[in-house]
């Protein structure tokens, strides 16, 4: 009965349920995107006591950061008694293929045997990996995953036995795991792990990113606890190992300690802790604001129902019974807003596919919107919605005071008060949708512009494809395999008729990576992208030289000391005089000086937005430099994306062997680009007009409270002959009051960042829309006000003082 009321009331009142169903859409679509957050670092593995499952590593507590596992220590982890076993795998990518089709780059992982004993999942067909396919001479075979079957083989029931060819070596299906199975990170295909010490000794430098996705060919430990151990007892072990494998090799080990974590929280260090409950607090201040905002409007509605509330006490309803009613009142709202908060969540989500890998995300998170960790943590935001927004004005309405003043006058509202609190709010919010309206409205129409404009250099003319090795050999060995290769390539594509240039790039023109950098004279460091770029890039992406030279091919090698800056790097970074300066990147040891010698347009040249967050700096790359692994080729005519066949025959002719990646028309990746930054625009868009909806909101619930508390004062003065002028400036006075102090304090906070960030928080745009912003901002609130005032003056003054 409770809900069906809760759902007359929504019908009953389309302003408060629309209003405040918008806002909770807000907070549930945070949420959700922080409940898949949480679901990543602190998820149990979908297994049987798929929490005792733990990683191992070593720490090094010098450079405060994971350092590679020698073979020394793993045969000692495996010997542990805290640990009912031990098991490890490493990713690589191979090329893998169907007997007769074309191969493609897969990551696959190399995995012991153990493994699916540690997980403890039953194959779909077939077996597992066994110990014995782990040796020299034992014939190649693989696992594959549920998805893999379906897609290649359609579902057969007879696919054990097939062949798969992996790395171009025919490997022996010998099973297929369930549906969903994906350990140790998301991965369908599983081959034997041959560890030898070899494999270790050229073990690559770990990330310091904060997602420790190593680099493949790192060789990763993890294992169950055994019956009766923890994380304290296997911890105190490998302490007591790690002491010894430090005085064996003080040299190796003098810093490097290990330690274990639970499997999913080894995917983030615990030093980023801090960001994930800080992710957690924030969605809880939004829902607190937003159900503050909405208290106040249900507040406002259940002034409007004191009479409802005096004859249901006068009848005998207890307190408690009236509170829990309106606790599911408000309940129905939070609910249906978070149904609608999670289908959006879902329409972003799929945006979001196009250029996100979700097939790399850690196998144990649905990344759909309705997951069940997503589902209970936008259940338990409405929940606690449904207590903000209806269990709070429900005890406010039906306290002692305001009980005293229904005795009194079951028609009054006297006895019912909104505290100071809800008028500072208000102040605040309306502050804060000034301080930051203008850089959405910057960002947003940065996307839209860039997204219409022309990249400012010849994208669509060109073939893009990442070219790799597959792994196997040292580093230096490989290095060199792909330069010759890479070389061979590019003097077969500059061979074919349809194809006019042919370089390599570390990515695409707009993406470099944020660096630290150190300007010779300066105290200080600055953040900047910095890119590696050919010396073929200025003339064949026809990029205006402004100033000094374009790189040569004396610029390459262990004597180049020159580097390249763009138009916003020589302006907002070195003041405009650029040539002849002295930079070095400020990473690891000080490296030598390096001179500028050229300053070469933005690009993308269409780049808007803060200046210095456009600045790039660019080093010289030599042909056979290996950070650059994106082949572009320019196609004399047509479609780019027609030249893809052609492109892989001509690999697959140079060596089988290459893992060529991605191959797609330059533009598509351009187009993937400007998605990335025009979702987030979306968002900030999101996040700002939903501000500015919420202080619509609260005021509107202000100013109708407000006409309630009045509606005898204003009765009794129109009866006496007051003007329409003077009710208006009287019920006006209030909301401006609040919206002027709002705006005055939002100004000011943008300015003095603005000032601090030297205009890069908003950019000069932003600046010039503050005062346009203040206008519109006061012209939404004054629309908030105008419905209570006009209920105000429609007031008939017998009736109101009927009610004294």
């Amino acid at each position: 009965m409770d809900v069906k009321l809760g759902i007359r009331m929504l019908a009953r009142y389309p302003g408060l349920s629309i209003a405040g169903g918008l806002a909770i859409v807000m907070v549930v679509v945070c949420g959700a995107a922080a409940g898949m957050f949480h679901a990543v670092v602190f998820g149990a593995l979908p297994f049987g006591d798929g929490g005792r499952i733990v990683a191992i590593e070593n720490w090094d507590t010098r450079e405060n950061r994971p350092h590679p596992v020698a073979f020394e220590d793993f045969a000692a982890w495996r010997g542990m008694t805290s640990l009912d076993a031990v098991g490890a795998y490493r990713l690589v990518t191979r090329n893998v293929a169907i007997e007769g089709e074309a191969a493609e780059p897969v990551r696959v992982a190399e995995i012991g045997a153990e493994a699916f004993a540690i997980a403890r999942v039953a194959p779909r067909l077939g077996r597992y990996l066994a110990p014995e396919d782990e040796r020299d001479g034992a014939p190649p075979v693989i696992v594959i995953g549920h998805a893999e079957w379906q897609r290649r083989f359609a579902g057969d029931p007879r696919v054990i036995g097939r062949t798969l060819l992996v790395g171009g070596t025919p490997a022996t299906i010998v099973g297929v795991m369930p549906e969903g199975f994906g350990f140790p990170v998301n991965e369908r295909h599983w081959v034997p792990l041959r560890l030898v010490p070899s494999d270790f000794a050229h073990a690559p430098a770990p990330s310091s990113m904060p997602y420790k996705q190593m680099p493949p060919g790192a060789v990763h430990a993890f294992g169950r606890l055994a019956p009766g151990a923890d994380l304290a007892a296997a911890q105190a072990e490998l302490a007591v190992l790690g002491e010894r494998a430090s005085q064996a090799s003080p040299a190796i080990h003098a810093h490097v300690r290990p330690r274990v974590l639970p499997y999913t929280r080894w995917f983030f260090d615990e030093q980023h802790d801090g960001e994930i409950f800080l992710v957690q607090g924030l969605v809880l201040l939004l829902l607190g604001l937003v159900g503050a905002n909405v208290a106040v409007l249900v507040y406002a509605r259940t002034a409007a129902r004191r009479m409802e509330i005096a004859v249901r006490t006068a009848l005998g309803a207890s307190r408690g019974r009236i509170v829990g009613q309106m606790f599911v009142e408000g309940l129905v709202l939070s609910g249906a807003a978070a149904a609608a908060g999670l289908m959006l969540a879902g329409i972003i989500r799929g945006e979001l596919a196009a250029y996100i890998p979700w097939h790399l995300a850690p196998f144990w998170v649905t990344t759909s919107a309705t997951s069940s960790i997503v589902l209970a943590y936008v259940a338990a935001l409405a929940l606690l919605g449904g207590v903000v927004i209806g269990v709070i004005p429900a005890m406010q309405a039906t306290s002692r005071r305001a009980q005293a003043g229904l005795q009194h006058a079951a028609s009054s509202a006297s006895g019912w008060r909104i505290g100071r609190t809800y008028g500072v709010l208000m102040v605040a919010q309306v502050a804060v949708t000034v301080a930051i309206l203008p850089y959405a409205l910057s960002t947003a129409w940065t996307s839209v512009r860039d997204a219409l404009a022309d990249p400012g250099y010849p994208a669509g003319q060109f073939l893009t494809a990442r070219i790799d090795v597959e792994p196997g050999l040292p580093p230096a060995a490989a290095a060199a395999r792909l330069r010759d290769r890479r070389a061979e390539i590019a003097r077969r594509l500059a061979a074919e008729p349809g194809v006019t240039d042919v370089t390599f790039l570390a990515g695409l023109p707009g993406g470099e990576p944020a660096r630290r950098i150190e300007i010779e004279g300066e105290p200080v460091f600055r953040q900047v992208g910095v890119g590696r770029i050919g010396v073929d890039f200025v003339p064949l992406f026809e990029v205006p030289v402004l100033a000094g030279r374009a790189f040569a091919a004396g610029d390459t090698g262990a004597g180049g000391r020159h580097v390249v800056v763009n138009r916003s790097f020589a302006r907002h970074v070195l003041g405009g005089a650029a040539l002849g300066r002295r930079i070095r990147p400020a990473t690891g040891e000080p490296g030598p000086w390096l001179e500028v010698v050229g300053v070469i347009e933005d690009v993308p040249a269409t780049a808007t937005g803060p200046a210095l967050a456009q600045a790039r700096l660019y080093l010289p790359a030599g042909e056979g430099d290996a950070g650059l692994g994106l082949l572009a080729a320019r196609v004399r005519a047509g479609e780019p994306g027609k030249f893809a066949s052609r492109l892989r025959e001509v690999a697959a002719a140079v060596d089988p062997g290459l893992l060529l990646d991605d191959v797609r028309p330059m533009m598509a990746l351009v187009r993937d680009q400007r998605r990335a930054a025009q979702v987030g625009a979306g968002a900030a868009g999101f996040f700002t007009l939903s501000l500015l909806l919420l202080s619509a909101t609260g005021l509107y619930a202000l100013m109708s409270f407000t006409v309630t508390q009045r509606r005898r004062e204003i009765g009794i003065r129109v009866a006496l002959g007051a003007t329409t002028g003077r009710l208006l400036r009287s019920i006006f006075a209030r909301a401006l009051g609040q919206l002027a102090a709002g705006i005055v304090l939002g100004m000011t906070v943008a300015g003095m960042v603005a000032f601090e960030t030297g205009g890069e928080s908003t950019g000069a745009a932003g600046l010039l829309m503050l005062p346009i912003v203040a206008v519109f901002v006061l012209a939404v609130g004054l629309l908030a006000v105008a419905g209570p005032t006009r209920r105000g003056l429609r007031i008939e003054p017998s009736e109101a003082l009927k009610e004294g």
